[in-house]
């Protein structure tokens, strides 16, 4: 396309807003030199740009242009750029050349569409901007496809859905993650409340035990006294009394003895409580301290208390008898 080549070289400092579908982005370019060098630096751009007077009379059009139009400089000249555009869209470019005042520069982005001689209308973003065009206001567009624009946008969809569905995916590993610390959580406490219930059961039992074990002695005491006793005093001071008095004798103090612990309730060991009892039991057997607080899920101090006390209740006062030894000759 031939154009006046016979510019007086000028500094331009030219504003160029480049407009996306949301975001506007301004570039500058400062001093290019004229018009000459304006031709030089677009002439091979990947973006079609054209310029245009007020009266939407092409001015220039870059071989970009020519490419994704289809049509050569001849058409472009005479059609005057409405070959590439409707009314409307020429008018909408032109528009910004007329609303800039002095040295401002106004600018417009919008969509539209390219008309081609091969491909029939194409969509495209049309960025356009007010520059001095050998010493006249004009309007500089810069078109770009929006096919490559919207394959960004296709792109850019697709790792955000990408990026959610692994959000979504990894909400969902942490519910159910939640769900199954909670359900743990609850075997747990309930598998805690059955031990708790298995130990009170089990002390109950203890504590009915050893009822039973006192009332049975007792029984057997007070049959002492009043069955058997009265047999011995019988023998004793019958006939034979006198032959086996000194066995006699053993055995009525053996059986006052041994009626009158067991009716009493003397045994030392009763004095114990049901702790202090399986504490001592376990002695017996010949558990150590911290065995016996692992079993028992007590301190090792709170076994030692027991140990105290046992030896207490028992009268066990010398410290160099040995327990268990005491607790096996007695249990």
């Amino acid at each position: 396309m031939r154009f006046d080549q016979d510019q007086k070289k000028q500094s331009v400092a030219t504003r160029v807003e480049v407009c996306d579908a949301a975001v506007g982005m301004e570039v500058w370019m400062e001093g290019m030199g004229g018009i000459h060098n304006f031709k030089g630096l677009v002439e091979k751009s990947a973006d079609s740009i054209i310029v245009l007077d007020g009266e939407r009379c092409l001015l220039y059009a870059n071989a970009q242009v020519k490419e994704l139009s289809g049509y050569d400089d001849g058409e472009l000249v005479n059609s005057n750029g409405r070959g590439i555009f409707n009314i409307g869209t020429l008018e909408r470019i032109c528009s910004v050349c007329r609303l800039a005042a002095g040295n401002d520069t106004h600018t417009t982005c919008f969509d539209s569409f390219m008309m081609t001689k091969s491909f029939g209308d194409i969509p495209v973003e049309v960025n356009a901007f007010s520059a001095p065009w050998e010493g006249r206001p004009a309007a500089v567009a810069f078109i770009r496809g929006l096919s490559r624009r919207k394959a960004l946008e296709e792109s850019y969809r697709q790792v955000m859905l990408k990026q959610a569905n692994k959000i979504t995916a990894l909400s969902e590993e942490l519910e159910k993650n939640a769900r199954d610390l909670g359900e743990l959580r609850r075997i747990r406490d309930m598998l805690s409340r059955e031990v708790l219930e298995t130990n009170e059961a089990v002390a109950v039992l203890a504590r009915n035990v050893e009822k039973r074990r006192k009332e049975e002695e007792k029984m057997i005491g007070r049959r002492l006294s009043s069955r058997i006793m009265p047999v011995v005093m019988e023998i004793k001071n019958g006939e034979v009394g006198d032959r086996f008095q000194p066995q006699l004798d053993v055995l009525e103090n053996y059986l006052k003895d041994l009626s009158s612990t067991l009716v009493a309730g003397s045994d030392p060991l009763e004095e114990l409580s049901a702790a202090e009892m399986r504490v001592a039991s376990m002695i017996r057997n010949g558990a150590k301290t911290d065995e016996i607080a692992g079993e028992l899920g007590i301190s090792s101090h709170t076994v030692k208390t027991h140990r105290k006390n046992i030896r207490k209740k028992i009268n066990l006062r010398n410290s160099k008898v040995n327990l268990t030894a005491y607790l096996r000759s007695k249990m």
